[in-house]
């Protein structure tokens, strides 16, 4: 049986194209590039750098990435807290798994990450699995 698919075309983007334009479009709406020590780009780069030229001037890093909480700032580093009992003095002996919940995901919870570091934890192996740093 054939079946009909559909297929969307992406475009390929050039890495140092896209950081420059990306970088050029941050100034314009007035962000300071600079404050992007380091990221991880989820999805299609050209959506992203067409997405921040429809932006006016004065827009947020909240509007460049959409998901983000609306006062969040890249140069603003979080206080970080340990991760549990583990975490200090010194870095767990062994493998060590870290994982976080995406932000903007349907159904994310407290109630949700206690969940799965429950299910986690009581797998065979497992040492601890510790929720959330709840701040």
């Amino acid at each position: 049986m054939l079946r009909q698919t559909t297929w969307t075309p992406f475009i390929l983007v050039n890495r140092d194209t896209f950081v420059a334009e990306f970088r050029a479009e941050l100034r314009r709406i007035g962000l300071d590039p600079d404050e992007l020590q380091a990221f991880a780009l989820e999805g299609d780069p050209a959506r992203l750098l067409a997405n921040v030229r429809r932006l006016p001037a004065g827009s947020s890093w909240a509007d460049v990435f959409p998901g983000m909480p609306s006062d969040w700032s890249p140069g603003q580093p979080r206080p970080e807290r340990a991760l549990g009992p583990f975490d200090y003095p010194a870095p767990p002996r062994g493998i060590a798994v870290f994982a976080c919940l995406k932000m903007g995901a349907p159904g994310r919870s407290e109630e949700d990450a206690d969940e799965i570091a429950f299910a986690i934890g009581h797998k065979d192996g497992i040492s601890n699995a510790y929720p959330i740093i709840r701040a």
